[in-house]
């Protein structure tokens, strides 16, 4: 990420290769521990403002890529999501469609059996109208016959009566 490097040694200013030590060692003297320690502070300064610029220079770098490759994973997934949600939506208009047609299929039956009823109805109603009228016919040749047969009988009843 941006660790690759050796993390950086604050004291490694004062390192035993370190110049300015190796003069300290010898009773070389040039001046007194405060200004050797004033002068290591401000070296160890110097070198890690810089360090410290750099590796914050690469841990944005890092974090940019990794923010990147998140952002492509992000999408990647979304795609896949979106794919997953298409598949699924032609399938239920798959299923929509063949249960429209199914059901297209069981009305157009139902429309087929109920027009047949219907012819079969139709056919009752003119069997029944003739019978009607042919019941109605002999009714009226039964109530004419009644009626000439009471005339008959009345009229040879006078007739007797009259001529005895």
């Amino acid at each position: 990420m941006g660790f690759d490097k050796e993390p950086f040694n604050h004291y490694k200013v004062l390192d035993a290769g370190d110049e300015r030590y190796k003069g300290r060692d010898k009773g070389d003297s040039k001046g007194s521990p405060g200004e050797f320690v004033r002068e290591g502070e401000g070296k160890i300064k110097e070198l890690s403002l810089p360090e410290r610029v750099i590796r914050v220079e690469e841990e944005l770098k890092s974090l940019k890529e990794i923010e990147l490759a998140r952002f492509e994973a992000f999408e990647k997934h979304f795609e896949a999501l979106q794919n997953q949600i298409q598949v699924l939506s032609q399938a239920s208009e798959k299923r929509f469609e063949a249960l429209q047609n199914q059901m297209q299929t069981m009305f157009q039956a139902f429309e087929k059996r109920f027009e047949a009823t219907e012819s079969r109805l139709e056919a009752l109603q003119r069997e029944m109208d003739v019978r009607f009228n042919a019941l109605n016919k002999r009714l009226n040749f039964t109530q004419w016959l009644v009626v000439i047969g009471f005339t008959l009988i009345g009229t040879l009843i006078t007739l007797v009566n009259i001529l005895k």
